[in-house]
C-alpha cells in the first residue's frame, strides 16, 4: 500500500504577518463597535412608556426615507408609506413614515441606525387614544425637492 500525502504549499514571506494584522485590525473595529455607547444608554433613566419617538425638522437632519428604521424596528411599528409609482421616497412630498405608537417599545434602533440622525426618543409621553387609528404617529419626510434640505 502507497500513500501518497498531499503537498503543503507555504506561505509567501510575511504573509503570516498581514494576515494577523487584518484580523487585528477587524478585532479593533469590533472591540470599538460594542465599547460605544448605544443612544438608549446616554437618555435618563425612566419608566417604559414614557419616551416618545419624534422626526427632525426641516434642515441637515431631514429623514431620507432610506428605510433603514423601518428594518431595524424589531416590534415593526415603523412604516415608510410610498405612493404607487414612486420610484424614491424622497421625489414625492406625500411620501411619509408611519409610527404605531402602541407597538413602540422605545428599544431605540430606529435611532441607532438612521444615517442622517432624523429620528429621536424624546421625554414626552404619547397622548392617550381612544382608537388604535389615532396612536398612528405620521412624520413627513421632508427631504424631497424643494425643502430646505436641498442645495
Amino acid at each position: 500500500m502507497n500513500l501518497r500525502l498531499p503537498s503543503v504549499k507555504r506561505p509567501p514571506p510575511g504573509g503570516l504577518f498581514r494576515d494577523l494584522l487584518g484580523l487585528a485590525r477587524g478585532l479593533g473595529a469590533t472591540v470599538a463597535h460594542l465599547l460605544k455607547k448605544s443612544p438608549a444608554s446616554l437618555l435618563p433613566v425612566a419608566p417604559a412608556g414614557t419616551l416618545r419617538l419624534v422626526a427632525a425638522g426641516p434642515g441637515p437632519h431631514a429623514c431620507i426615507g432610506c428605510g433603514w428604521c423601518v428594518a431595524a424596528c424589531p416590534p415593526k411599528c415603523l412604516t415608510l408609506v410610498l405612493p404607487p409609482g414612486t420610484p424614491e421616497p424622497t421625489l414625492d412630498p406625500s411620501a411619509r413614515l408611519e409610527l404605531d405608537q402602541l407597538q413602540c417599545t422605545s428599544c431605540a434602533r430606529c435611532v441607532e441606525v438612521c444615517p442622517v440622525d432624523a429620528l429621536d426618543l424624546k421625554g414626552e409621553l404619547a397622548r392617550p387614544t381612544s382608537s388604535r387609528d389615532a396612536a398612528i404617529l405620521v412624520l413627513p419626510l421632508v427631504s424631497h425637492p424643494g425643502s430646505s434640505r436641498d442645495p
